[in-house]
């Protein structure tokens, strides 16, 4: 009798909880497996939001949405976007640039379309972006679905 009432409430607590273990089973995994991170810029973030995309939506980005968000903005210090082919450092590991901007960055911005979906460092980046919000516990990832993008 006493065994089943103590499954029964371990059954619940784990049920109430289980969110919140699977958010400490992912840092303790990722700890492991990556090793400490490097702790954030001491001034703060660099850019406001990182933009994820594939190059074969660069116009549609550059034209609809950097102009807005970067250029008219950035003049009256309002916002400043990482932009991929101007602001990653050239030279360097593609992986670690796309690391490092997720990072120093307080929002990334994934544009998902039908070649974001087919474009592997995109990919890599939208994976990236996810361990950073179970490391820090925050919501900081933004999609903005473009087209009509298969589920």
């Amino acid at each position: 009798m006493a065994s089943a009432s103590l499954i029964t409430v371990g059954t619940i607590v784990l049920a109430r909880l289980r969110g919140y273990l699977f958010k400490v089973y992912k840092k303790v995994i990722a700890r492991i497996l990556e090793g400490p991170r490097k702790d954030p810029p001491a001034d703060g973030p660099r850019y406001d939001a990182y933009l994820c995309f594939s190059n074969n939506d660069y116009k549609w980005v550059e034209t609809a949405l950097l102009k807005k968000l970067d250029f008219q903005l950035a003049e009256r210090n309002i916002l400043h976007c990482c932009f991929e082919a101007r602001d990653l450092m050239p030279g360097e590991d593609h992986l670690s640039n796309i690391r490092d901007a997720i990072w120093r960055s307080r929002k990334t911005v994934c544009i998902v379309s039908k070649e974001f979906l087919k474009d592997g460092w995109c990919l890599e980046a939208f994976a990236l972006a996810p361990s950073r919000m179970l490391e820090e516990l925050r919501d900081f990832l933004i999609m903005v679905i473009v087209g009509k993008v298969p589920h």
